[in-house]
């Protein structure tokens, strides 16, 4: 698991206040991992969280 994976795994458990297991929130991450763009300035500036709750919400 990728610290990308790891850290958006806590932040989806985080921000959907329970709703979410933690097999969900890690195979959530694991598809959409590979999306987030590390050398995206615009991305790097929200970061982790910002991306976790526009993933919760178009859920």
């Amino acid at each position: 698991m990728s610290i990308v994976e790891k850290e958006l795994t806590k932040a989806l458990l985080k921000f959907s206040f329970g709703k979410m297991s933690l097999e969900q929130a890690e195979e959530t991450a694991k598809k959409v991992a590979p999306n987030y763009d590390l050398n995206n300035e615009m991305l790097m500036h929200k970061g982790i969280n910002w991306y976790a709750k526009q993933i919760i919400a178009n859920m």
